[in-house]
């Protein structure tokens, strides 16, 4: 999976858990101070969930709590997709 096609998969985990219009989503964005997401919260865990699920990846909550903007979470997917990783990265 190229990195478009985990980025427009995982932009739409995000219109769909936040209510928010794909045009609106950047890269920079905060999870918790821009989108609202609080780290360890039930809407962060299910969102993390989701995440996990759709690419067949885990997330370790060390890790996840590290996740602060868009780009974070993209660039992580990317590296445990497209490295052959199926689980958390040390």
């Amino acid at each position: 999976m190229d990195n478009r096609e985990i980025k427009d998969k995982l932009f739409d985990i995000l219109v769909e858990r936040l209510a928010i219009s794909k045009d609106s989503i950047t890269l920079e964005q905060r999870l918790s101070e821009d989108l609202g997401v609080q780290p360890l919260s039930t809407d962060s865990v299910d969102l993390l969930l989701e995440i996990e699920e759709k690419f067949g990846v885990k997330i370790d909550n060390d890790e996840y709590v590290r996740l602060l903007t868009v780009g974070d979470i993209l660039g992580y997917l990317d590296r445990c997709i497209n490295n052959g990783e199926d689980d958390e990265v040390d």
